[in-house]
């Protein structure tokens, strides 16, 4: 059975305002995922496959951050839920009520947040399931279809990245992130506008191929 990733979306990092609509310069991603146990190699593969897709824009010296999606800078948090209910508790806990997490994915999300008894607002996330999506189907079947930003085939640029083949949760892993750089990008990093990013997420999503430089 194939573990779901999914991603939430949850209160912006906010750095700055344009517009009349409050627009962020970077955000932060939680990532839920067994990172120890017998399933951390599950965990690591859609870690690394998300991370692939964090460093292939905007790089530059100095950088703090884990990478960029859709042009602003992104941090990734590890939660592990292989540490038990309270222990992902209380990581969650503190994440929502400090600076906040933006997105939140990873592997089984629904499951280990129910498990921990955490479920964001409904009236300010929105969850979606790379695993429902075309792109991603798509990969599972055909890995050659898929292709990073630069136009290189998924499966080389993640063997030259990290030294082995990528599985079904590295194509779920990178799929995730791609949405949401093509998402971010589509509202220029103004989270207020949730109406616009619902429609973005859900246009990349539906799309048979995702969209070059995004």
């Amino acid at each position: 059975m194939i573990a779901r990733l999914w991603i939430v979306f949850g209160i912006a990092l906010v750095l700055a305002t344009s517009g009349g609509h409050v627009q962020a310069h970077g955000f932060n991603v939680g990532f839920m995922a067994p990172l120890s146990g017998p399933s951390a190699h599950q965990g690591q593969q859609a870690l690394n496959g998300f991370l692939l897709a964090t460093r292939e824009r905007d790089g530059h010296a100095l950088e703090e951050s884990d990478g960029h999606l859709g042009g602003l800078d992104s941090y990734v948090i590890r939660i592990d839920s292989s540490r038990g209910a309270e222990a992902v508790r209380g990581q969650l806990d503190e994440l929502f009520d400090g600076d906040g997490i933006v997105f939140l994915t990873g592997v089984s999300v629904p499951d280990a947040l129910s498990a921990a008894g955490v479920m964001p607002d409904n009236h300010q996330s929105i969850l979606v399931d790379p695993v429902d999506s075309a792109v991603y189907r798509s990969a599972a079947c055909a890995l050659e279809s898929l292709v990073t930003m630069d136009d290189m085939p998924f499966s080389a640029a993640f063997r030259e990245v990290y030294g082995y083949e990528p599985d079904i949760y590295a194509i779920g892993g990178y799929v995730a992130a791609r949405f949401i750089a093509a998402a971010v990008s589509a509202v220029e990093g103004r989270f207020s506008q949730r109406d616009a990013l619902h429609r973005a997420l859900v246009q990349a999503r539906d799309s048979q191929v995702l969209r070059p430089g995004s």
